[in-house]
């Protein structure tokens, strides 16, 4: 008799998570083995021979997955390489790239790439400029856990501790745990460098700062000791933080702020970034988050993350629960020891966290005129619809992907 494999033994199997496969049964069905249904039950079974034979159909040459490997890790130039590539194949009438093989087409590939690399290391370390209205971030920041959304908690000293991130995004991070206050700071030393060069050290007062980002009440008049002090440990931490950020083809490595010098007499502040920052700041790299709704927000980590995370996609595309609580680094149901109690505390945190969060950023969009709606399925799927940004719009145009469906 043929052995069934349950959704953990097929987990095991195929290295992904529980998660991700029970997304794939709806979404995505081609990415699994099929399925054995049995009459009666909703189990999701799986034949051992059945599973064998889709394995085997997926084994790659060694060129294939050479070429495969190079994709995954180049995953934001792609888009730029598509349009050389297809004035190459309509200069030559389509004919090379069938005539090169996949060998040709990985040569190809990484010929663009090193061009483009080129002339964004080229570019200098002068960083692009941005509105007074937004807040210039790497997207692998945002759609990371690296500033999480854990609120007032103690922080946790982490030596290279993996980050969860989307895929595309790899993050390893030495430091104290960072929150959303944390990127608060972070956001307004990138705004008083933008259009400059990093090389340049950036000066500014406490006070100034402070209100800068929002603190201090409506006009910044509430200020005192506590929240310079407050911004010493914030910066402190900043200058502490290691990271290893992987986006697209470049891989930063390096502290969040380079070096910080303080007249203690003044409260004057004078630092200075990395220069080779400025890889995570090239064209489609970063976002532009929009300063207001997120200010609004503030005492809400989760929905300030979230605005972050959705900032970060023209279209945003569907996610479980889960996903997003793993994504936002929330730790709620860390402690569970049984499935039962995981998924319970999870759905506490669906409950009591996330759809307030959604409701509030709803909200915040809605008081600055723009369209935002969010629903979460009984399955656990959470779908967000918004107005993406004009050089969104841009962005889709150029893919072909009109905005018609966008309301606001």
């Amino acid at each position: 008799m043929q052995t069934l494999l349950s959704v953990e033994q097929l987990s095991a199997c195929l290295h992904k998570s529980v998660a991700s496969i029970r997304s794939d049964v709806t979404r995505n069905p081609q990415a699994l083995p099929p399925i054995c249904r049995l009459p009666g039950t909703k189990r999701l079974l799986w034949r051992t021979e059945d599973v064998e034979c889709w394995l085997a159909k997926h084994v790659l040459s060694p060129l294939q997955r050479r070429l495969c490997h190079w994709i995954r890790q180049n995953v934001a130039v792609l888009g730029k390489l598509s349009r050389p590539l297809q004035r190459l194949a309509l200069h030559r009438q389509q004919a090379p790239l069938r005539r090169a093989g996949p060998g040709g087409i990985v040569m190809m590939l990484e010929g663009l790439s090193k061009r483009i690399t080129e002339r964004a290391l080229a570019a200098g370390s002068r960083m692009p400029p941005w509105p007074e209205t937004v807040r210039g971030v790497p997207n692998g920041v945002l759609r990371s856990a690296l500033f999480g959304a854990i609120g007032r908690c103690k922080r946790a000293r982490l030596d290279r501790e993996l980050i969860a991130s989307v895929e595309g995004v790899v993050i390893w991070y030495s430091g104290m745990q960072l929150d959303q206050t944390d990127l608060d700071v972070w956001e307004g030393i990138l705004h008083l460098s933008r259009n400059a060069d990093l090389v340049q050290p950036i000066q500014f007062g406490a006070r100034q700062f402070l209100r800068l980002i929002g603190r201090g009440g409506p006009n910044g008049d509430s200020l005192g000791k506590g929240d310079r002090k407050w911004l010493k440990s914030v910066v402190t931490r900043l200058a502490g933080a290691n990271v290893e950020l992987q986006q697209g083809p470049y891989t930063y490595i390096g502290s969040l702020i380079n070096e910080v010098l303080l007249d203690d007499t003044n409260g004057q502040y004078m630092l200075t970034l990395n220069p080779r920052m400025r890889v995570l700041f090239s064209r489609d790299a970063y976002t532009g988050v929009d300063w207001t709704i997120r200010r609004s927000l503030q005492g809400y980590p989760l929905a300030q993350w979230l605005h972050g995370y959705y900032s970060t996609h023209a279209r945003p595309y569907p996610l479980n629960v889960d996903t997003l609580h793993s994504l936002c680094g929330s730790k709620t149901g860390a402690s569970a020891k049984t499935e039962m109690a995981k998924e319970r505390a999870l759905r506490c945190w669906r409950t009591a966290t996330l759809e307030p969060a959604l409701q509030l950023l709803e909200k915040a969009h809605n008081d600055c005129g723009q369209y935002f709606r969010s629903k979460i399925s009984p399955g656990g799927l959470v779908t967000v619809e918004r107005t993406p940004t004009i050089a969104q719009k841009k962005h889709l145009q150029k893919r072909g992907q009109y905005p018609l469906m966008f309301r606001g």
